[in-house]
């Protein structure tokens, strides 16, 4: 099992989510129309062809028309993602009034993005407001057939894909455990057969979709861990509730849209037009990009962003990225470390040519790996290569409002000149710098530094193997799995 769980998550860090959710949902269209030509699904197949073409034209002229419009920087499979989960909960649709239909939901989805923001930042999920449109105006109903039995195991193995890319169980978990508890609720007050109101949830509904694929959008979820599991419990209850007033119900998309509300008025509000300063080789192959903002923003260190990158020739890989904040919330600047593979993708290539004066785009700030609350908790920093970075924010920051805090830093290279920010680490106060150049934290060598270690709270950083592999062995030697944090690289 093991084995094969190391190879999914091989595959996994070969694509960025924006590519797992895009090929995902192309793959369960591909399906459903097939099983409707086949007469397998009750739905038909050209049908859902159709809508799935409508709605990717549609999206794609509505993007590129708003951005050259607003001068916009966007994904290049943002509309493309949006279009396909349209085409995942419209019904299959065959007429040119009904096409029509489909059509302006998707114009809207897109629309969303751009009017019914906030400092840049979008508050619907794109999707959703599509949804919404055609359910508010009664131009057409939205089905979620997605949630048909035939394509719930296909749902499902894409589902746990999602949710393993992304380490988004607790979220998806809290949701599935709040709609059931609602729905047995619902069905002792009602006096209604709870074993048919259950079945009729997992296996005809679209629960699965909604945990795994809807409910974890980045860019309309809440960012800290504590308000995503507030944001589970409210959709999820919601989501079972069967309620109704008027016009509004709590179907899935208008649930969703409540969440939404929640997360915008907890997440941070900004979008970030950077401008590039200087570029410095730190170790061979990791450099230190230093960008100007537009304007300061806030954020904790150890925090990441969404970085997008503008005019760059997609690949397989997209032109959004992840990468941890390098710079504390005390500096000016915005630091940001990279480490440069052969062959890099587009976006690393465009990233690495970039010069002084060159903008790149950033926003959904997010994160849970930042210092406790607690400065009188000790630590461990377990970095590996250019995990190190979101170390760098933390020590920085502790540098310059001198507060003094017992950490550890184990930095773990597999040669002393990979090693980056070290004049940072060795003038932190209260931190011990341990360099371990042979690649390899041992077990006596991490009691030999830090004796009190079963005590301590861990903080790893690194490639997904590194971070997996000291989990276990802090496990196994009496470590709570709640003494430790991980920041996980979700590829690219």
């Amino acid at each position: 099992m093991s084995f094969i769980i190391k190879r999914v998550d091989q595959l996994l860090n070969s694509i960025t989510m924006y590519r797992l959710l895009l090929y995902g949902l192309i793959l369960l269209l591909v399906l459903a129309s097939f099983f409707g030509f086949m007469g397998v699904l009750s739905l038909s197949g050209l049908g859902i062809v159709l809508v799935a073409v409508v709605l990717v034209a549609v999206s794609y002229l509505t993007n590129k028309l708003l951005e050259k419009l607003y001068g916009a920087v966007t994904n290049s499979e943002s509309y493309l993602i949006t279009a396909l989960i349209l085409a995942c909960i419209l019904p299959p649709s065959t007429t040119v009034a009904r096409l029509s239909y489909v059509a302006l939901a998707g114009a809207v989805a897109v629309v969303s993005k751009f009017l019914i923001s906030y400092h840049h930042k979008h508050i619907f999920n794109p999707a959703v407001a599509g949804a919404l449109f055609l359910s508010l105006t009664g131009l057409m109903s939205v089905t979620w057939w997605i949630g048909n039995p035939t394509m719930l195991p296909f749902v499902v193995i894409f589902g746990l894909l999602i949710l393993r890319k992304i380490r988004g169980f607790k979220l998806a978990l809290t949701f599935v455990a709040a709609s059931i508890a609602m729905l047995v609720l619902v069905g002792v007050v009602g006096s209604l057969p709870l074993v048919t109101l259950l079945k009729n949830a997992v296996l005809s509904g679209p629960l699965i979709f909604l945990a795994s694929v809807m409910l974890t959008e980045p860019a309309t979820m809440p960012v800290h861990e504590y308000y995503q599991l507030l944001y589970g419990l409210l959709v999820g209850a919601l989501f079972s509730a069967q309620l109704r007033f008027g016009i509004l119900s709590t179907s899935p998309h208008m649930v969703l849209a409540v969440g939404n509300i929640f997360a915008f008025i907890l997440n941070p509000k900004f979008k970030l037009n950077l401008t590039l300063k200087a570029k410095n080789e730190i170790s061979p192959r990791v450099y230190d990009y230093v960008f100007k903002p537009d304007h300061r923003f806030s954020f904790e260190p150890g925090q990441y962003m969404e970085w997008t990158m503008p005019n760059m020739k997609s690949d397989g890989r997209g032109n959004r990225r992840s990468f941890t904040i390098a710079s504390s919330p005390t500096e000016p600047d915005v630091h940001m470390g990279v480490k440069f593979y052969a062959p890099p993708s587009n976006f690393k290539r465009a990233l690495f040519n970039m010069k002084p004066g060159d903008k790149i785009a950033a926003g959904q700030l997010a994160g849970n790996f930042t210092l406790p609350t607690d400065s009188s908790k000790k630590l461990v920093f377990i970095a590996g290569g250019v995990g190190v970075t979101p170390f760098r924010s933390m020590a920085k920051y502790l540098t310059d409002t001198r507060e003094q805090r017992d950490i550890v830093l184990f930095y773990l290279v597999s040669d002393a000149a990979e090693l980056a920010y070290t004049d940072i680490f060795t003038s932190t106060p209260g931190l011990k710098f341990v360099p371990i150049t042979s690649g390899r934290l041992s077990l006596k060598q991490l009691a030999g530094h830090v004796p009190d270690f079963s005590e301590r709270l861990f903080y790893i950083s690194g490639p997904n193997g590194l971070v997996e592999s000291y989990r276990e062995l802090l496990r196994h030697h009496g470590v709570h799995a709640s003494q430790i944090i991980s920041d996980y690289f979700s590829g690219y």
